[in-house]
């Protein structure tokens, strides 16, 4: 288990080394995967969604388990038809064609696309952080597997967040660790296709709830139904939903998601 909180109660040094061998040993496990697990969360605090990190050449995806059929984040390196660094969130194609009833066509999947600097050879770019605030953690606890181990960090205090930052770059993890360690938690570095690499960091952050809208604004807002079943009738009120919130980046800024529980919500038209 990784953690980024103190322990509220002194560990004897046995139980020290044995929580940093398991912490090795469950990164090690991770290293050698090209997929990465993690969630945020305590018995105590809830439970955020498990989030999926996946490398595929020089691109990276980074997705909600049980949305990641759905919705996915990409950063991709320059291809044929673009030239430069560019990050999308978009639903995927397969999930288009499997819900004709949402009136959706593959050109209108995406939901923002953005340029993203080239990974500079000293210092790092952030394309994207998701945010997890301590008091809107209400799913069920994760579980990680041999085969799928997941990375769980813990809370942060009420009123804060645990902010997990994707930075891009090129610089030798030598030189550049210390650099990440000034802003928080180094937690994995992935290597990439293309010579770039992604680092993971996390800190805890106090969370600003401006970031969130007003139940006025969910209601009445442009929101993307994802679930299976159809979209409930005008009218009905839901709670306990879940959601992701983000904004829309300009070329060069970073894309924030905010994974929230607990939303009450009116269903309007």
């Amino acid at each position: 288990m990784a953690s980024i909180s103190k322990a509220s109660e002194p560990e004897v040094a046995s139980d020290k080394q044995a929580r940093r061998e398991r912490a090795t040993a469950i990164l090690k496990a991770i290293e050698a995967r090209d997929d990465i697990r993690f969630a945020v969360g305590s018995s105590e605090a809830g439970f955020s969604h498990t989030w999926i990190v996946r490398a595929h050449r020089g691109s990276y995806y980074v997705g909600v388990k049980g949305l990641a059929g759905y919705l996915k984040i990409s950063v991709h390196p320059p291809k044929d038809s673009w030239s430069r660094y560019v990050g999308r969130l978009a639903l995927t194609t397969e999930f288009i064609n499997s819900r004709l009833d949402l009136g959706m066509s593959p050109s209108s999947r995406v939901f923002t696309k953005w340029d993203i600097p080239v990974p500079p050879a000293k210092g790092a770019h952030a394309p994207l952080a998701v945010i997890f605030p301590t008091d809107h953690l209400y799913q069920n606890k994760p579980n990680g597997k041999r085969n799928k181990p997941l990375l769980l960090f813990s809370p942060a205090p009420k009123g804060h967040a645990v902010e997990v930052w994707f930075f891009h770059s090129v610089e030798s993890i030598a030189s550049l660790e210390p650099k990440l360690a000034k802003f928080g938690l180094p937690v994995l570095r992935n290597d990439l296709a293309d010579g770039a690499s992604v680092s993971v960091v996390v800190r805890q952050h106090r969370f600003d709830p401006q970031l969130l809208p007003t139940e006025e604004a969910v209601t009445r807002g442009r929101m993307q139904w994802l679930e299976s079943e159809p979209r409930p009738p005008v009218g009905t009120r839901w709670e306990q939903l879940s959601g992701l919130f983000w904004n829309k980046p300009k070329n060069g800024e970073t894309l924030w998601m905010v994974d929230v529980g607990g939303i009450t919500m009116n269903v309007g038209a």
